[in-house]
């Protein structure tokens, strides 16, 4: 009888360069660097986004917000979002915040948005079934909208879909 061996198809999209968003709005820049194209199947998703503000005038005014997006059809469960902010856009030190929903996945902009925080660490894993494909992608952008402030989508930043069926 012969071995055989299964290995699960891993697709990871990992930022190896700086992202910006524009200035003076509040409207979502996508990642061109963590994004991937997801076939049709069952996967386990990682979405691990590291954002900040850039400001070209006062710091203590710029805060972030981030949002995964996806293209195709399908079904999330079993989501669990951790994300850690900071007033620094160093994110250090960092306060952690636990949510859980299940239901939710692509229309929770407002827990992704930590208003008077200039950085923010979003870390979301989940099964997705989907049935047609398309682009996932980390989304960024300023909180607020103010004329010289920016937010900045920080290298290292990544998803990552593991198919499982």
């Amino acid at each position: 009888m012969p071995l055989t061996r299964t290995t699960p198809r891993i697709l990871d999209a990992t930022s190896d360069a700086e992202e910006a968003s524009g200035t003076d709005t509040t409207t979502y820049t996508t990642s061109t660097k963590a994004s991937l194209v997801i076939p049709v199947g069952v996967w386990i998703v990682e979405v691990f986004a590291k954002v900040t503000a850039g400001n070209n005038g006062t710091p203590a005014s710029s805060s972030v917000k981030t949002a995964p997006s996806f293209s195709g059809t399908s079904t999330m469960n079993s989501i669990i979002l951790m994300a850690g902010f900071s007033v620094n856009e160093f994110i250090n030190p960092a306060s952690l915040q636990i949510t859980e929903n299940g239901s939710r996945l692509w229309n929770f902009d407002n827990l992704g948005n930590f208003g008077s925080n200039r950085a923010l660490i979003d870390y979301r894993r989940f099964k997705a079934t989907i049935t047609a494909s398309g682009t996932m992608a980390i989304r960024f952008a300023p909180a607020v909208a103010v004329a010289s402030q920016f937010a900045r989508l920080l290298y290292g930043s990544y998803i990552r879909a593991t198919n499982v069926s």
